[in-house]
């Protein structure tokens, strides 16, 4: 059994603090990603300093960053050391060049390490513990999203790894938002990038009821930041995921649902599985649209009701003031010695650098390559429609002019002219 982290004793002082965050690439605005927007932006509003590296670094969530006054690397060529920081944070396993190199030789002055789990599905292997040894030697604290995730990997880890649980903290911002008003809804939210055919079915039917119903995620119809003026002007909210969290220090009734399933409206009886699996709809059945709208209309009184009777239960559990403090006082006190590293792990380790630094790199620059065709695709059919539609328009107007009156009258009085002109040409033929 691995080895507990310890309990956090007096109050945590950020200010001056710098942490190094790791991520595989910022790129979309998605899971992971914003777990390092909000983790580096809360820090900074603490006082910390927060320097974040990572593989690939682009738009949309670029601006977010850069908005944040949050500066982010994406070179290689950086002098970064482990001497330069308190804690280092580490996800999908990156580690910036310099400090692998390091390595090689004793390290005065070692930070507290923590290496954070965000999925335990096959799909993606970079949520593992998947270089061999490293978070083994290196983790002060190796965290997990959910239950479900901690009990899928830690057995990959030694036994005297300290564990412990970041269920994707909601900013502070979000705990501020005043409640929906018990049965209130006018407005739905559905937060999802791969919403299935059932929930976009049972958007339509909510339109129909006269519910103004908001998709956002990619290719919906709008994709931008779920932030706390965005969900306060919402009476419900349809997701799985992070964004569960948001709604739960919101007081917002929160429908879980999406590609996975899920088990709907949150109540006493579905919520210790939906947590355990951080809320993503697995284990959950999937329904069909009309069950989905009805669900949705007829219990929302009762999942408001839920969310206010918990509402500081959830502040306590998913907000980030409460939840940081705990995870970086428990690494503080388990700081590990690294040891000296041999020349040829180290090289490993360089090794697997660089090739999850080209793969990722190759990987998200054809995916914008892509979009961009995309785009472009998307641009030139609009503009072929907007041909077609001014031709049809074209054509429309004359059809409606050559069955006018006037028209028809002035064709009348051309006609015999016509007829004359003609004769006169055909005669002026014959003489010559």
């Amino acid at each position: 059994m691995n080895a507990p982290a310890s309990t956090i004793t007096q109050p945590f002082e950020y200010h001056g603090k710098r942490v190094l965050i790791t991520q595989r690439a910022l790129a979309d605005l998605a899971g992971s990603e914003m777990v390092v927007y909000e983790l580096a932006d809360f820090l900074l509003t603490q006082g910390a300093k927060p320097t974040i590296y990572t593989y690939y670094f682009s738009e949309p969530i670029g601006a977010c960053f850069e908005e944040a006054g949050l500066s982010v690397i994406d070179s290689d060529n950086t002098k970064l050391k482990w001497q330069d920081f308190d804690y280092v944070w580490v996800q999908h396993q990156v580690l910036p060049k310099s400090l692998v190199d390091q390595l090689a030789k004793p390290i005065p002055g070692r930070p507290s390490v923590v290496f954070h789990h965000m999925s335990v599905l096959g799909q993606v292997p970079i949520e593992r513990p998947y270089i061999w040894d490293l978070e083994n030697r290196l983790s002060s604290l190796s965290l997990f999203c959910s239950s479900e995730v901690r009990d899928g990997l830690s057995s990959m880890l030694r036994a005297d790894v300290p564990l412990a649980l970041f269920p994707n903290p909601a900013p502070m911002e979000f705990t501020g938002v005043p409640e929906v008003p018990a049965g209130t809804l006018r407005r739905i939210a559905i937060v999802s990038n791969h919403p299935p055919d059932e929930l976009k079915q049972a958007k339509e039917l909510l339109t129909a009821q006269g519910i103004d119903v908001v998709s956002f995620g990619r290719h919906q119809d709008r994709h931008s930041l779920m932030t706390a003026d965005v969900i306060r002007g919402f009476d419900a909210v349809i997701t799985i995921g992070k964004t569960v969290q948001y709604c739960l220090v919101s007081g917002i009734p929160v429908y879980v649902y999406d590609h996975f399933g899920g088990p709907g409206w949150l109540n006493d009886s579905v919520f210790p599985d939906a947590e355990y699996a951080n809320f993503s709809g697995r284990g959950f059945a999937r329904r069909d649209p009309s069950a989905i709208t009805t669900e949705i209309t007829e219990g929302v009184r009762s999942a408001a009701a839920f969310q206010s009777e918990h509402r500081d239960q959830f502040i306590s559990t998913y907000s980030i003031a409460t939840a940081l403090p705990r995870v970086l006082e428990s690494a503080s006190a388990n700081v590990r010695p690294f040891g000296q590293f041999s020349p040829q792990y180290v090289a490993y380790l360089a090794g697997q650098h660089s090739l999850a630094r080209q793969m990722i790199r190759q990987t998200f620059q054809l995916k914008q390559s892509v979009t961009r065709r995309d785009i472009q695709l998307a641009d030139l059919a609009q503009d072929i429609q907007t041909l077609q539609d001014d031709a049809a328009s074209q054509r429309q107007r004359a059809d409606s002019i050559m069955q006018s009156q006037s028209y028809r009258l002035g064709d009348a009085i051309i006609k015999p002219l016509s007829l004359i002109k003609s004769a006169l040409t055909n005669r002026q033929a014959a003489k010559s």
